[in-house]
């Protein structure tokens, strides 16, 4: 697939830096998110939030980089926030149960 079906952008607001990620998101476009969140994460922010809310599509790669993402940023005590997505592009965050992990909000609550 190309890369083009996902649009990544960063925002900052404060403290906060948040990375929104629209289209598709798989194996041959997580490369991009993980690259916005990983400048996210090195700009010694409060909170890192990952936006999903606007996936059209997410595979299993999309929850790997989500959680890994979480993982170093509490090892830097960074709060990390996931978006979830909605419609069918959430049901892979639901069968990898990774509401135990994440920190996620519904996309009203952002």
């Amino acid at each position: 697939m190309p890369s083009s079906i996902l649009q990544v952008k960063r925002s900052a607001a404060g403290t906060t830096r948040v990375v929104h990620a629209t289209g598709e998101l798989d194996m041959a476009t997580v490369k991009r998110v993980k690259e916005a969140v990983d400048g996210a994460l090195s700009e010694c922010a409060e909170t890192v939030v990952l936006d999903l809310s606007e996936l059209s599509f997410c595979d299993s790669s999309g929850v790997r980089l989500a959680v890994s993402a979480h993982r170093r940023a509490e090892a830097h005590g960074i709060r990390f926030v996931v978006v979830h997505p909605s419609g069918t592009a959430r049901r892979v965050f639901e069968i990898c149960d990774t509401e135990a992990e994440l920190t996620v909000t519904a996309a009203s609550a952002a």
